[in-house]
């Protein structure tokens, strides 16, 4: 008897091992799953935890060209994101051309780039180099600014070629006020790197979206209003615009600086189609977009917002000169040409390390 008992519960504390073995390696390999198929959940917890900066006081980064030539002698750098040819017949001298692309392996090899005070990133009418200082702001270069209303700010004959073409006026009488509910949650969508932590997924989402052309992340609301049931049109507008104003068509209202997060709406966005943003000018949505886009929906910024359709409506309605293409904004400030001293290719950027910040 004493034995029987004896071994008895010793086979009790086996079987309990065995059970407790299985379900912890059971819940092991769920969180593997999991980590693998959720990177942009990871992603978007890793973004938060640092400064969150699409929905923090930072965003949308960007320096009027006023601003930007009284910092030319400054700790400042140009980035030109334009395509070398532009780039040699006229630029801010000073400036080092360094197209999208190669903009990470630039910033990693090539420059210091948290010794500069600042790094304005440009381009021709400010939509390219807003989306790529939004996708730099979330990997942490908290120094970078893109260029309001590109060199159409900086100087008069980009602007003839530039903003003065791209404002509009076909829909300021067709406009609604009345607002569109936003779709039930679901889920993030899903991105695959291959990568385990959140600074790896953003730089590996980083190198893959600055390779895009820009027909991957900007769209003119002509193709949005000719097919209205292909796209989610999201207006990234505050109240007062949204319902006083009025805004496109079909359009949900999101706030800026609130909605794109989980508990205040960024999940009502579907990942099934496309998502378009717009704003005033289309930069605080190229930057939007950027967000969006590192998460991994197929997201668009409208090429320069409400401007390119209500600009004159915009005027009478007395929204804020920062918010519209108006005489004020046009500089004639100088610019040089011929190429630079040394030009950063991507392929060679271990060449250039004299392009440093600092004093």
């Amino acid at each position: 008897m004493k034995k029987e008992n004896f071994v008895k519960p010793i086979l009790l504390a086996v079987v309990l091992a065995m059970l407790i073995f299985a379900s912890c390696g059971s819940k092991t390999d769920e969180t593997t799953t999991q980590s693998v198929e959720n990177e942009s959940q990871i992603l978007l917890e890793y973004l938060t935890q640092n400064g969150d900066y699409i929905n923090g006081p930072d965003a949308p980064a960007i320096i009027t060209a006023e601003a930007a030539f009284a910092l030319q002698e400054k700790n400042t750098l140009f980035v030109d994101l334009r395509e070398k040819e532009q780039f040699d017949l006229a630029h801010i001298s000073g400036a080092v051309n360094v197209e999208p692309a190669g903009v990470l392996e630039y910033f990693t090899n090539a420059i210091d780039a948290p010794s500069f005070d600042n790094i304005v990133f440009v381009c021709n009418r400010g939509q390219l180099s807003a989306y790529v200082t939004g996708i730099m702001r979330l990997l942490g270069y908290d120094n970078t600014y893109s260029f309001r209303f590109g060199l159409s700010g900086w100087n008069l004959d980009f602007a003839k070629n530039g903003w003065e073409l791209a404002i509009g006026n076909e829909l300021e009488s067709d406009l609604e006020t009345s607002s569109n509910p936003k779709l039930p949650e679901t889920s993030l969508p899903t991105i695959n790197t291959g990568k385990s932590n959140g600074y790896e997924i953003a730089k590996a989402r980083a190198e893959e979206l600055l390779k895009q052309s820009s027909e991957k992340f900007l769209i003119d609301y002509k193709e949005v209003t000719a097919n209205p049931e292909k796209y989610y049109l999201v207006s990234y507008w505050p109240d007062d615009a949204f319902s006083g104003f009025g805004h496109l068509k079909g359009s949900v209202q999101y706030l800026p600086k609130k909605s794109f997060k989980p508990e205040a709406g960024l999940l009502t966005l579907p990942t099934e189609k496309p998502v378009v943003v717009y704003c005033y000018t289309g930069h605080h949505s190229a930057h939007a977009t950027a967000f969006l886009q590192m998460l991994g929906y197929n997201a668009y910024s409208l090429l320069y917002g409400a401007n390119s359709f209500a600009h004159n409506k915009m005027q009478h309605a007395g929204f804020k000169p920062t918010q519209m293409w108006i005489e004020s904004h046009k500089n004639n400030f100088p610019l040089v040409a011929g190429q630079q001293k040394k030009t950063p290719a991507a392929s060679d950027l271990s060449e250039v390390k004299s392009v440093q910040g600092g004093c």
